[in-house]
């Protein structure tokens, strides 16, 4: 049987890319390729648990192992998932392959099109998230149109639910600050929740409100866009 691949042109697969690729930079590293291998293919001397072979197809992970120089191209290519998992797990013991190697060989686009979107987003959530990388994620989703100025109004809110919207983006702010949204707002002409949101801007949105808070807000967007259930075809 096939094993199922996920389309990468669908606004859902490309925002994970996006917050994949951004991890592998030094501005968006919320996660170590230590914690990578931890996570998908966690490991000791005597046992394993394979969290991503088993997803690729031969004709994508045979390539990737003979690579490292662990497996001839030809075996691979026939192994099964048990053995896959058994040839990883013998090199990593050996030390044949590090926690580099490991995440240099598996590029986001193969994370992507093939491991369960809902692990990869579970992943870069329970990193050590950034204001870089947290305005990544929301101005990737909101580029995508993953949600809305409207949608972002309507689900910020701060303080157990005692500030919303609007209260929440000005609370920080200061008078010149708020001055200067206003003044932004009227030269626009735009008073949409579309228009407000565009008028402060991600930069000082992200930089004046508490990380708590937004990344409550993408828990929200990822709850809305279904990743925990994409379906792969």
């Amino acid at each position: 049987m096939d094993k199922p691949r996920t389309d990468l042109t669908a606004a859902v697969p490309k925002f994970c890319l996006a917050l994949e690729e951004h991890r592998r930079t030094p501005e968006g590293r919320v996660r170590t390729s230590q914690e990578m291998l931890a996570t998908f293919f966690p490991f000791d001397e005597k046992t394993c648990t394979d969290k991503i072979f088993k997803y690729l197809p031969n004709d994508v992970r045979g390539p990737i192992v003979a690579a490292w120089g662990i497996r001839g191209l030809k075996a691979a290519l026939r192994d099964t998932d048990d053995k896959m998992r058994g040839v990883v797990h013998d090199a990593l013991v050996a030390g044949d392959i590090d926690d580099a190697a490991f995440e240099d060989a598996l590029t986001p686009e193969t994370l992507v099109r093939w491991v369960p979107l809902a692990d990869l987003w579970a992943f870069w959530r329970g990193g050590k998230l950034t204001k870089q990388a947290i305005q990544k994620a929301l101005v990737t989703a909101h580029d995508l149109h993953l949600y809305d100025g409207r949608w972002f109004l309507d689900t910020i809110q701060a303080k157990g639910g005692a500030l919303k919207g609007t209260d929440v983006l000005s609370e920080s702010l200061t008078k010149e600050e708020l001055t200067a949204w206003i003044r932004r707002i009227a030269e626009t002409g735009d008073g949409t929740p579309k228009g407000l949101v565009a008028a402060l801007g991600w930069d000082k949105i992200v930089a004046k409100t508490a990380n708590e808070v937004l990344v409550a807000v993408l828990d929200a967007v990822v709850a809305k866009v279904g990743v925990a259930g994409m379906a792969k075809s």
